[in-house]
């Protein structure tokens, strides 16, 4: 999941920068097969819908049942570049949502005061 907070925080300036273009391109296979069920573990439900209908763009076939395979299919036609482009735009509150869960778990777990 580190992979999409990551992604996440960094700046979009290009369509090929967009969040989850990116996201696919860093994380591994295990990763996308594992984060729809991360984020509900964790509350960020408001992303659960966009972060799934990413997916579906990015593999129309489904997720790959090999790390190769996967990698083969991270070269997207632009119309599903621009179709996660705008999956990740349509999300206004995608950004500050993470960023408060993130602030939250900070402060549960005391991290703010080991600085």
């Amino acid at each position: 999941m580190s992979e999409l907070f990551t992604s996440l925080e960094k700046d979009q300036t290009t369509k090929k920068d967009a969040k989850y273009y990116r996201y696919f391109h860093w994380a591994s296979k295990t990763n996308v097969e594992s984060i729809l069920k991360q984020l509900e573990a964790i509350g960020l439900d408001a992303i659960v819908g966009s972060t799934s209908e990413a997916i579906k763009v990015a593999f129309p076939n489904g997720i790959p049942t090999s790390e190769d395979e996967f990698e083969d299919c991270l070269d997207w036609s632009e119309e599903q570049e621009d179709v996660l482009a705008e999956l990740y735009e349509k999300e206004e509150n995608l950004h500050s949502a993470v960023e408060e869960k993130l602030a939250e778990f900070a402060r549960e777990n005391d991290l703010l005061a080991q600085l």
